[in-house]
């Protein structure tokens, strides 16, 4: 880790905190060019969802269609009006 503190005519100081990565991938390419590149996520499987995450997803799926139906509703009433 590298650390150092900067000071801006005196009124504040500012400290900057670089975190140095030990281990970072990269590869030699031509011309002696290293290219780095992100470390992979930890691939896993997702779980199904459980019984009480299917009725909230069924219950938030009901309220947004009522509410943009509601809108939708509301668009075309005021559309008419005039």
């Amino acid at each position: 880790m590298i650390c150092c503190t900067i000071v801006i005519r005196g009124f504040f100081s500012l400290k900057i905190v670089i975190f140095e990565v030990l281990i970072m991938p990269y590869t030699n390419e031509e011309g002696g060019r290293l290219n780095n590149f992100a470390a992979e996520p930890k691939v896993y499987q997702a779980a199904p969802p459980t019984k009480s995450q299917q009725r909230n997803y069924l219950v938030w799926g009901v309220a947004a269609i009522t509410l943009v139906g509601g809108l939708l509703a509301v668009a075309f009433y005021a559309s008419q009006a005039g």
